[in-house]
């Protein structure tokens, strides 16, 4: 027989312990560590910095997600331009930053 715990009591072998509820004690394996969102956005920041205006943009959306063909679609290039000039942000992001 399974058993049935409730996320909003303690596991049963903590009862009686003062336990926290298991939904209160259960790890979120989708959460992010706050330190390593900061590190994210200031690295995001200091690549960005030493980009051009549009090729900041361009990497910038690409960063949050958007496909090259959607990028592409917006600034009325083609898909390949598009991951040409990301290549090109790579390589001076890098350089201007001291990354090997």
């Amino acid at each position: 027989e399974a058993a049935q715990w409730s996320l909003d009591q303690p596991a049963p072998e903590l009862k009686g312990i003062d336990a926290a509820p298991l939904v209160e004690v259960l790890a979120d394996d989708r959460a992010t560590d706050p330190a390593d969102e900061l590190e994210r956005k200031e690295r995001r920041a200091a690549v960005l910095a030493v980009l051009p205006p549009r090729l900041a943009e361009i990497t910038a959306l690409y960063m949050d997600g958007l496909p090259k063909a959607e990028i592409a679609r917006m600034y009325g290039i083609s898909r390949e331009r598009v991951g040409q000039l990301l290549a090109r942000a790579v390589v001076k992001a890098r350089r201007e930053l001291g990354i090997k």
